[in-house]
C-alpha cells in the first residue's frame, strides 16, 4: 500500500515508470557497493552504515566512477552503466 501511495507500484502490482527508476537505482547501488566490498575488504569497516546511504554519498566521485567503469568492464554494460535487468 505505501508503494502504491509513493506511485511506485500500480494497484494490480506492477511497478509504475517510477517504481522501474527506483528498483534499477537500489540494483546499480548493490552492484558498486558489492565490487567495493570485494575489491577493498579491509575497508569495509570503514563504511559504516554503507547500506543506509547511496553509494555516491559515502564514497568519493572518483572511486565511484572507477567502480562503475570496472563493472561495466566486466558486464559489458549491467545495471552499473544504467541498464536494468529484471528483478527475480
Amino acid at each position: 500500500r505505501l508503494l502504491t501511495t509513493r506511485g511506485l507500484l500500480m494497484a494490480d502490482g506492477g511497478l509504475t515508470d517510477a517504481g522501474r527508476g527506483a528498483a534499477a537505482r537500489v540494483q546499480r547501488d548493490q552492484a558498486l557497493w558489492d565490487r567495493f566490498l570485494s575489491d577493498h575488504p579491509s575497508e569495509a569497516m570503514l563504511t559504516r552504515g554503507w547500506a543506509l546511504h547511496p553509494i555516491e554519498h559515502v564514497l568519493p566521485a572518483d572511486v565511484v566512477a572507477d567502480l562503475e567503469r570496472r563493472i561495466a568492464d566486466d558486464s559489458g554494460g549491467g545495471p552499473a552503466a544504467g541498464e536494468a535487468t529484471p528483478c527475480r
